[in-house]
């Protein structure tokens, strides 16, 4: 193992590793919804693929009636209320492999 200048093995590669991680995993659980992307969904034009590359993996899916329902889900505590405030998207992918449905929420409160 390598020392450093002081005679201690090099960690904090591990330590920067480890963190990189942490945040990729986090990043992971809460998506970015930005009306940039919101925009880029076309109906019956957009795939579940570019879906999953533009928000990540769902956080919840269902199948109702043949269709995959897909769930994104961001929240974050109103400094004024202290309630949390989240932002919902739902996709319904069709059977065809295709967006049937986009459902956009703003700002609904979380119990």
């Amino acid at each position: 193992m390598r020392q450093g200048k002081r005679g201690k093995p090099f960690t904090w590669f591990g330590v920067f590793m480890i963190a990189l991680l942490v945040a990729s995993v986090a990043t992971a659980a809460a998506p970015t919804i930005t009306g940039q992307a919101l925009d880029k969904i076309v109906i019956e034009r957009t795939t579940k693929a570019e879906i999953i590359s533009m928000f990540g993996p769902p956080q919840k899916t269902e199948v109702i009636g043949g269709e995959e329902v897909m769930y994104y889900q961001t929240s974050k505590q109103d400094p004024v209320t202290k309630t949390n405030l989240c932002n919902v998207l739902t996709i319904t992918i069709a059977k065809t492999g295709k967006v049937k449905n986009v459902v956009f929420q703003r700002y609904c409160q979380v119990p």
